[in-house]
């Protein structure tokens, strides 16, 4: 059954392949899931297959899900060697029927999302214990922020008119405040694509706890909806940007393996 924001979800693919610059991101995203030793990988929100592609050529055993009805059509022919589902976040994980993976990878897909904790949740339930939850979206912090307002681009970056585009930006800040309380660890951070404090995406790595899910902040976001108050995923930094971990660093893809505080 599709939720908000996915109802209509169908983004109509035309072919396979990339729709954006994307291999900077793809090889990052597979760098981590060789570094965590994944083998068995979902990719949540995997479009046409683009990536189920990469993950397959690089002796990944890939599954892809995704809402679109065309995506997945053309994911299944374009992709034979990965397995694919028309379902997304907010279906029932138990639909994919599938065994627990190692590693699930959400590549730009939370920005679109009118829900977006359905995302960790669902990554939750088909992880296996200490299996990685890897992340992409695009990277927003004070510089590139203040770059955007003074060039006079805040029409096209914010732009409305983009059917099924982005209607969440995220931070580091905001993303760990989205993911940690669904019963992950943060692990490490990566800015991809241009240069430092101006990246085109940000990456960031989680890890499914072994425990249960930390059910004190949920209680707490439920308070805050009784209230009328926002949750961590509505407020804004007071810096109008990420929290940026791995500021100044010189090189193309900045890394860290501290959880930024």
């Amino acid at each position: 059954m599709a939720g908000p924001g996915q109802a209509g979800a169908d983004y109509g693919y035309a072919a396979p392949g990339a729709t954006y610059d994307s291999q900077a991101l793809f090889d990052e995203v597979i760098g981590l899931c060789r570094r965590v030793g994944a083998r068995r990988v979902l990719d949540l929100g995997c479009g046409n297959g683009a990536f189920c592609r990469v993950l397959t050529d690089r002796g990944f055993e890939a599954v892809g899900c995704d809402p679109s009805e065309s995506g997945v059509r053309i994911a299944a022919r374009a992709v034979p060697a990965a397995t694919f589902r028309q379902l997304g976040v907010y279906d029932d994980p138990a639909a994919l029927d599938e065994p627990h993976f190692d590693a699930v990878v959400a590549i730009e897909v939370v920005e679109h999302l009118y829900l977006p904790r359905h995302l960790p949740r669902f990554a939750r339930r088909v992880l296996k214990p200490g299996g990685s939850l890897i992340l992409t979206t695009p990277y927003h912090g004070y510089l590139k922020n203040l770059a955007i307002g003074v060039l006079g681009r805040w029409d096209t970056h914010w732009s409305p008119l983009w059917d099924g585009g982005h209607v969440k930006f995220w931070s580091v800040r905001t993303l760990r405040a989205l993911v940690e309380p669904e019963g992950f660890s943060y692990e490490r951070f990566s800015g991809v694509g241009r240069v430092p404090g101006f990246w085109k995406s940000m990456v960031l790595q989680f890890r499914r706890d072994v425990g249960g899910v930390q059910e004190p902040a949920r209680q707490a976001d439920a308070n805050r909806a009784a209230a009328g108050t926002p949750g961590a995923d509505q407020t804004e930094e007071s810096s109008n940007g990420a929290h940026d971990p791995a500021q100044g660093a010189g090189q193309r893809c900045a890394q860290t393996d501290q959880p930024a505080r």
